[in-house]
């Protein structure tokens, strides 16, 4: 049994807790993102 295998193994018996786990972060999230845009300042890489 491969490694792959076995976490499709696990993630499609446990598929419902999974998602119920996801959907918990993203509510959760949800809460602190209006926060953050004060605290976060646009950026990136400068052009060589």
């Amino acid at each position: 049994m491969s490694v792959f295998h076995g976490i499709g193994v696990f993630a499609y018996r446990f598929r419902w807790a999974i998602l119920l786990i996801w959907g918990l972060l993203l509510i959760s999230s949800s809460f602190f993102a209006p926060g953050l845009s004060g605290k976060l300042k646009g950026g990136g890489f400068d052009g060589a």
